[in-house]
C-alpha cells in the first residue's frame, strides 16, 4: 500500500531517484509511488533559466530543507567574512595563501602535473620568476585566481576573461568557444549543440541573476553548466571552479568566496547524478549533494580560520636574523643616489644594474628598490604589494629581506612599519 507521506519521505529524508525507489521496494511498477513523489515536489519546484540541448528549462526543488541548508551556509560564510576581516593582514594572507595553494595542488593533480612543494609555494606566493612549460597551467591558474579577486561586478565577460587568462591570452580577446564536438565528454547523455553555445551563455547570465534561487545554488549551477555545455575549447573545469569562486566573492561574500573547494567538484568525473538531471530536468540531483560537500568544505575552512586567530601579531621589536650570511645582509658596494622623478625606463635599467651587483636580489625587489630609494622618504609594505602586483605576504617578506641586507631601515611609524632607504657615504647631502 502507498502511504500518503511517500512524497515527503523520498524528497526531504533523501532526494531519491526513481530507480532508487524501485530498488528499495523491489517491484517493477512504482508508478503510484513515484506519482506521489512528483506531486509533492511540484509544490517546491522553481523553474531555472538554464536549458538543456532541446531548449527545455531545468528546475530545482526548493524544499524547506534545501533552503535551510543553503541559507545557513550563506550565513556561516558571512560570519567567516567578518571574522577574516577582523584579523591582521598577515593572518588574512596566510589563510588565502593556504586556500590558493590547495586549489593549485588540485589543479596539478587533475592535469597529471608533477610539482614540488617548494615550487608550489613560490607560484602561490607570486615569487617564482621562471617556470618550465610543463607548469604553464599552474602559473596561469594562479594568475587567473589573483585577477579574479579584483572583479567587483560579475558577468559572462568575467568568465570569458578567466578562460582567456588560463589560455595565456589577453583578457579582452574574443573567447575561445569550442567549434567541434567535445572530446572530454563524461557522465552526460549527449553533447550540447555547438551552435547553441553562445545563447546558452545568455541563459547562464539570466540564471545567475535569478534571485529566487539561493546564492550558493547558483554558484554550484555554474559547475553543472560547464559539465553539460562544455562551452570552451579548453579548461572548462578550471574555468568553472574559478568562476564559482569569483561569483560568490563579488556577490557579497568577499574573500570567503575563495575559501570553498569548488575544484574537487569541478574536477570530479564521477560526481553524483548528472545523467539524472538530464533525464528529469531536475537540477536538485546535482545541487543537493554538491551543496552538502561545500558545507563540509566550509566547516574545514572555519576551523582553519579559528586556528589562525591564535597567530601572534608582529610587534615593533626588531629581530635580527642570523641565518643570512653577513655578505648578503650588508651592502658591499656603493649604490647610486636615486632622486625623485625617475621614469619607468630608468627604473628598469637601474633594477637590471642592481641585480648584476647583487645577484641575490629578486626581480621585484630590485625593481621596487630602484624606484623607491629617495633618501628621507618612507615606504610601506602596501606600496610594494601595489607597485609590484603581488600578495601581501610576498611583499612583506621581500621588504624584510631588503631591510636585513642593508637596503632599508625598518621603523615603526604610528601603528605600522615603514622602510627608509639607508644613506651611504656622501649621499646625505644630495
Amino acid at each position: 500500500m502507498v502511504r500518503k507521506d511517500e512524497g515527503k519521505k523520498f524528497t526531504d529524508d533523501a532526494y531519491a531517484r526513481k530507480e532508487d525507489v524501485r530498488a528499495l521496494y523491489n517491484i517493477s511498477d512504482i508508478a503510484p509511488i513515484w506519482s506521489k513523489v512528483l506531486s509533492y515536489r511540484s509544490f517546491f519546484n522553481e523553474e531555472c533559466e538554464l536549458q538543456d540541448k532541446e531548449g527545455n528549462h531545468y528546475q530545482v526543488c526548493l524544499t524547506k530543507k534545501i533552503l535551510s541548508l543553503s541559507y545557513n551556509l550563506q550565513r556561516k560564510l558571512r560570519n567567516d567574512k567578518r571574522m577574516l576581516s577582523s584579523l591582521s593582514k598577515d593572518v588574512q594572507d596566510q589563510f588565502l595563501f593556504q586556500r590558493k595553494k590547495n586549489a593549485l595542488s588540485l589543479t596539478a593533480k587533475k592535469n597529471g602535473i608533477n610539482i614540488t612543494n617548494s615550487t608550489l609555494d613560490s607560484i602561490t606566493g607570486g615569487t617564482r620568476e621562471s617556470l618550465p612549460s610543463s607548469l604553464f597551467l599552474i602559473q596561469a591558474y594562479a594568475d587567473a585566481y589573483r585577477k579574479g579577486r579584483n572583479v567587483c561586478s560579475f558577468s559572462i565577460d568575467s568568465i570569458h576573461q578567466i578562460n582567456n587568462c588560463l589560455l595565456g591570452k589577453e583578457e579582452e580577446e574574443n573567447p575561445s568557444l569550442r567549434e567541434k564536438p567535445s572530446e572530454d565528454l563524461f557522465n552526460t547523455l549527449s553533447d550540447f549543440p555547438i551552435e547553441r553555445i553562445p545563447s546558452s551563455m545568455d541563459c547562464l547570465n539570466r540564471f545567475l541573476n535569478q534571485d529566487s534561487i539561493p546564492l550558493l545554488l547558483r554558484a554550484l549551477g555554474i559547475l553543472y553548466f560547464f559539465f553539460s555545455i562544455r562551452p570552451y575549447a579548453y579548461f572548462n573545469e578550471e574555468t568553472a571552479a574559478l568562476a564559482a569562486k569569483v561569483f560568490l566573492s563579488s556577490s557579497g561574500l568577499g574573500l570567503t568566496g575563495y575559501s570553498l573547494d569548488f575544484e574537487s567538484i569541478a574536477f570530479s568525473k564521477d560526481f553524483q547524478r548528472r545523467k539524472s538531471c538530464e533525464t528529469s530536468l531536475d537540477l536538485t540531483y546535482f545541487l543537493l549533494p554538491a551543496l552538502n560537500y561545500i558545507s563540509h568544505s566550509q566547516e574545514a575552512e572555519h576551523a582553519l580560520l579559528e586556528n589562525l586567530k591564535n597567530i601572534p601579531v608582529e610587534t615593533s621589536t626588531e629581530e635580527t636574523r642570523t641565518d643570512i650570511p653577513v655578505e648578503n645582509r650588508t651592502r658591499t658596494q656603493a649604490l647610486p643616489f636615486f632622486p625623485k622623478g625617475k621614469n619607468a625606463r630608468e627604473v628598469e635599467e637601474t633594477a637590471r644594474n642592481l641585480r648584476q651587483i647583487y645577484p641575490y636580489l629578486k626581480k621585484k625587489q630590485a625593481h621596487f628598490y630602484a624606484g623607491h630609494c629617495t633618501i628621507g622618504l618612507h615606504y610601506t609594505i602596501e606600496q610594494f604589494k601595489r607597485c609590484e602586483d603581488t600578495v601581501y605576504e610576498t611583499a612583506r617578506t621581500s621588504r624584510e629581506s631588503l631591510a636585513q641586507r642593508g637596503f632599508y631601515k625598518k621603523e615603526m611609524l604610528g601603528k605600522k612599519f615603514v622602510y627608509t632607504p639607508i644613506p651611504m657615504d656622501g649621499q646625505e647631502g644630495k
